[in-house]
């Protein structure tokens, strides 16, 4: 077995990646059945890591470094996985470092795609009734409010008096042109 004690020809391994505190280490797999135990570890378990074998800090040499990226699952990187979370830029991130390309190795920006909005149910209740009742009244309210100066602002704009009757906004007038 190799010596692994720290020095120059020792590797460098960088835990990258981790699930969140509830992660679990399971080790009774059956075929696709998973049996959980009370020796099961629960913590942040690892998911990737990154290895750099062959680069001194500040030293300059002819031979170069190895790199490896190993990811624990490789459904991270299918078809249908690429595009969820971050998943895409953390394989472009990994390839840049693996080709040593450090001018690429920043999280470029991206449009928003998708908001999520989470309410509990009396909120989603609230906002319901809100879209359901409460904007179709205060339009109801707004137009019956500017529909008694309709004479006044005809006339008004016949005459290209683009005045605001006392009280009242001259958006009232923009509906009767």
């Amino acid at each position: 077995m190799p010596d692994l004690t720290p020095g120059a020809e020792a590797p460098n391994i960088t835990e990258s990646v981790f699930t969140g505190p509830e992660g679990a280490v399971l080790t009774d797999i059956r075929g696709s059945e998973i049996y959980e135990h009370s020796t099961d570890l629960r913590t942040n378990v690892c998911l990737a890591v990154a290895v750099e074998k062959g680069k001194i800090k500040n030293v300059s040499a002819d031979r170069g470094t190895t790199r490896i990226v190993v990811v624990g699952d490789a459904v991270l990187w299918d078809n249908r996985s690429i595009a969820s979370v971050a998943n895409r830029e953390f394989a472009s991130l990994a390839v840049n470092w693996l080709l040593d390309r450090s001018e690429y190795l920043a999280i470029p920006p991206k449009p928003i795609q998708e908001y999520k909005l989470f309410m509990t149910r009396s909120q989603l209740s609230a906002v319901s009734w809100l879209m359901l009742a409460g904007m179709p009244g205060s339009v109801l309210a707004w137009w019956s409010g500017c529909a008694g100066d309709t004479e006044r602002a005809s006339h008004e704009m016949e005459n290209n008096l683009l005045v605001a009757p006392p009280g009242r906004r001259p958006l009232c007038f923009h509906l009767f042109r």
